[in-house]
């Protein structure tokens, strides 16, 4: 066995057993056996690590955090293309994120390679995450071959895949790279894989600043992250429930606000049973995360003069409140007084304030004036 495939064989029982050496071990004591004289880490090297595993808790734009960890990788591994992928769970694919030495048309074909392969499907990364690192060649002669014509093009033979997994063990992406020789890589090499990967999975983690949300708000709601499209992609530590699972009713009701690009932020919805919930909605752009939970009837108001307040609360007058809800102007009037009774107002100007301010409005509105799919109106007014 060579010095290298030790240390790939090194790596992987580390990962298996999940253990992680911090950077400050390896400057103190070997991690791998004892290295011939000029493969240790130098100094500089074991900076360059630190460095790299500072940029993990940067709040700074991943592409250029990916970009900097890249330029320091290349000054501790000798190789001529390296590059960072970062997996989408919104999109379903893979996308280049840094790179340095790949053509663009490789970029392309490599991240199409890793989609067609199931790469992306954390059902599939969850079950096998080994061999560790991945040795890809034009050979055919490695658990991961890149396709021939693919590596000749950009110039480069043997090189490494590495996935990359936060350390709840989530798959956030790959980072590749090609050596300038097609020997296997060495301690130095093994030593810096042991450490960059945890890096760069924070980096590339597409959840990371909907995590961030989710840790900062209503700590006893159900959150999941809803796309104009209506797909759910679950937040990491929180449980969606069942209201915001795939193809929930409340799913498409979020996805509808995005689509139609309204400002509600926070509104009441009511489910099959009868049960109220509240719904916020912090927006990423384009997706959001959101957060549901049940409470009582809000404010003792009832179904429909919610429906008369979220009205009244985007700039309708009594006339068209009638004539959206198929009521008697005379009934509206009625309701509206019932609104600034329970709410503690004295004007409509004051209920809409406290409608939007409290999350009170209603969504979706059932409007028979506006068929039988109940749409909602587009707002005229609407801040919250």
């Amino acid at each position: 066995m060579t010095t290298g495939e030790a240390g790939l064989d090194r790596m992987a029982a580390t990962r298996r057993n999940g253990q992680a050496p911090s950077v400050s071990n390896l400057a103190s004591r070997r991690v791998l056996r004892p290295q011939p004289e000029g493969e240790q880490l130098t100094r500089p090297q074991i900076a360059c690590l630190l460095r790299i595993t500072e940029l993990a808790g940067s709040a700074a734009d991943p592409a250029a955090v990916a970009a900097e960890a890249l330029d320091l990788f290349a000054s501790i591994v000798p190789c001529v293309a390296a590059s960072v992928s970062a997996w989408n769970p919104l999109g379903h694919r893979h996308m280049t994120i840094a790179s340095s030495g790949y053509l663009p048309c490789v970029l392309e074909r490599v991240n199409s390679w890793l989609d067609e392969r199931g790469h992306g499907d954390t059902s599939v990364l969850a079950a096998d995450r080994g061999p560790f690192p991945q040795r890809v060649s034009p050979r055919g002669t490695s658990h991961s071959s890149w396709p021939r014509e693919m590596l000749i093009s950009a110039g480069v033979d043997d090189g490494v895949m590495v996935r990359l997994y936060t350390t709840d063990g989530r798959y956030t992406g790959t980072l590749h790279f090609h050596l300038k020789s097609r020997e296997l890589p060495t301690h130095r090499t093994s030593e810096a894989l042991l450490m960059i990967p945890s890096a760069l999975a924070a980096t590339t983690d597409w959840l990371r600043a909907a995590s961030a949300v989710a840790r900062s708000l209503e700590p006893d709601a159900a959150v999941a992250i809803v796309t104009a499209q209506a797909d759910v992609v679950e937040v990491p530590g929180r449980q969606p429930g069942m209201h915001l699972a795939q193809s929930a009713p409340l799913v498409q009701t979020v996805a509808d606000l995005l689509h139609a690009s309204t400002r509600t932020s926070r509104f009441v919805w009511l489910d099959g049973v009868k049960q109220w919930h509240h719904v916020r909605i912090e927006r990423l752009c384009p997706e959001a995360v959101v957060f549901e939970r049940e409470i009582q009837p809000p404010r003792q108001l009832t179904c429909r003069e919610l429906d008369v307040l979220t009205l009244l609360a985007e700039g309708h007058s009594n006339r068209e409140i009638a004539a959206l809800l198929v009521v008697a102007r005379g009934t509206v009037a009625t309701h509206v007084e019932h609104v600034l009774e329970k709410l503690k107002c004295a004007s409509r100007t004051a209920a809409a304030a406290r409608a939007v301010d409290e999350g009170l409005l209603r969504r979706p509105l059932a409007l028979p004036g506006l068929g039988a799919r109940g749409a909602s109106v587009r707002p005229r007014v609407l801040h919250g």
